[in-house]
């Protein structure tokens, strides 16, 4: 939303549909993972987990891949860092909080059966967003081709996270 200049980030976003998807994904995963550190009951958590590590998984990979893009001088800024720091912590520390009982616990109640016509919706979200998050990992000069704005290589891998994140939590 600011324009700050892009050394302050962990890498340059361009142009600005880019940082606004990025930006706004990072927005809902932070209301996310808000409701998930103020939850109690951890048997609510478990679908979170796998989706999880889709997510963080996927920006690892990205981050490797385009490690030489990515703002790495200390006397710029530490975001690079933080940013290497976070993806590495996050799904580790996630796998060893949550109590190893928590996946034993028979599931919590949360409404009756999935409707039918809601269920193939659900299975067909999943699947064009499975389709676009690996399109967007295994080949982004391709998807580029076809996406709504201009879309680097390691743009279009670190917005795969989102993609192959909300995959698994369908």
């Amino acid at each position: 939303v600011l324009p700050w200049p892009m050394e302050l980030f962990a890498w340059d976003v361009h142009p600005r549909l880019a940082q606004g998807f990025i930006g706004a994904g990072y927005v809902f995963r932070t209301a996310f993972f808000l409701n998930a550190a103020f939850e109690t009951d951890w048997r609510k958590l478990r679908w979170i987990v796998v989706g999880n590590l889709a997510f963080t998984g996927t920006l690892l990979f990205a981050t490797y891949w385009h490690m030489a893009e990515f703002h790495w001088d200390l006397h710029v800024t530490l975001i690079g860092h933080v940013w290497l720091i976070l993806y590495v912590f996050e799904p580790v520390v996630m796998l060893y909080l949550i109590p190893r009982a928590t996946f034993a616990l028979p599931p919590t109640r949360t409404g009756g059966p999935i409707h039918p016509l809601f269920r193939a919706f659900l299975v067909g979200t999943a699947m064009l967003l499975l389709t676009n998050g690996l399109m967007l990992v295994i080949n982004p000069t391709f998807a580029a081709a076809r996406w709504p704005w201009e879309l680097n290589d390691l743009d279009g891998r670190i917005m795969a996270a989102w993609f192959l994140g909300w995959t698994v939590w369908i």
